[in-house]
């Protein structure tokens, strides 16, 4: 359930900074114009490979996170001995 859960918010969070990243790509195309004095125009074309490219990337996070919290296997925590291997550990000791 919690894997679930996990996997759902990171969803709808990736939709959501695609969406707003999507929306302000003028905004950094004015700031770049700004910055290197340049009159940079984005037709439609680059704007929507722009939004692709970032879907793609939301898309392969969204694999990652996936592959991370669902097939993610138990750690061993460490190694149990046998009581006899213990009592020979002491007896070779002392």
């Amino acid at each position: 359930m919690i894997k679930k859960v996990i996997l759902w918010t990171s969803i709808v969070v990736l939709i959501i900074v695609n969406l707003l990243i999507d929306i302000n790509v003028n905004n950094y195309i004015s700031i770049l114009n700004q910055c290197f004095n340049k009159n940079i125009v984005i037709t439609n074309y680059y704007y929507a490979l722009i939004c692709a490219i970032t879907a793609f990337i939301s898309v392969l996070f969204i694999l990652a996170i996936k592959l991370v919290v669902f097939y993610k296997k138990e750690e061993i925590k460490g190694i149990k001995l046998k009581t006899e291997d213990r009592n020979i550990s002491v007896q070779q000791i002392g």
